[in-house]
């Protein structure tokens, strides 16, 4: 049972509380191009939905600045090469997807 804004409650489908979904800990951008390919690829079908560079970006930490100046150009650079590769996707929205 959960209260409604009236005060009342209100039974769930399954009659547990609802729990917020867990925030995906940000992880440390990869060192090495294939390391970064690989990661993008696995991360695409994680989220497995169309998805843009800002949304990925979100999912890491800030690299290094030695490493990476603009994480979103990086980012747009290596998603259009897996589109290349054939190992994702770009949809008419502009998107990145996992094939």
């Amino acid at each position: 049972m959960q209260p409604t804004l009236a005060g009342t409650e209100e039974e769930d489908d399954d009659d547990q509380p609802k729990k917020k979904p867990a925030k995906a800990k940000k992880e440390k951008w990869p060192t090495t191009i294939p390391e970064q390919v690989k990661r993008l690829r696995a991360m695409l079908a994680e989220i497995a939905r169309p998805t843009d560079t800002s949304e990925v970006a979100k999912r890491f930490l800030k690299p290094d600045k030695k490493q990476v100046l603009n994480l979103d150009d990086k980012l747009e650079e290596l998603l259009e090469t897996l589109v290349a590769v054939g190992q994702a996707r770009l949809t008419d929205e502009g998107r990145f997807v996992a094939v």
